[in-house]
């Protein structure tokens, strides 16, 4: 399927887990909520808590493989012209 080449974001509140998604093997992150305790906040307070699905070291990985594909990709080196 064509979506199991990108990555999966998945809200799915109140579970112990998210629910599959057709066409993906995996998730990469879920937001499992969208309500937490800040301190200094009374109550609740508007926030997504996400998880990502693989190690501290998969996750460093995973955040410097997107800026090399996304962000650095449109910083391009200048090019010397011959005349």
């Amino acid at each position: 399927m064509a979506y199991a080449k990108a990555d999966l974001w998945v809200a799915h509140w109140g579970a112990h887990v998210p629910a599959s998604v057709n066409g993906w093997q995996r998730w990469t992150f879920w937001q499992f909520t969208n309500k937490a305790s800040v301190s200094g906040i009374p109550g609740t307070a508007d926030m997504d808590e996400d998880r990502f699905n693989g190690t501290t070291a998969e996750l460093h990985a995973y955040s410097a493989q997107f800026l090399r594909d996304r962000c650095l990709s449109v910083v391009k080196p200048a090019t010397a012209s011959t005349a």
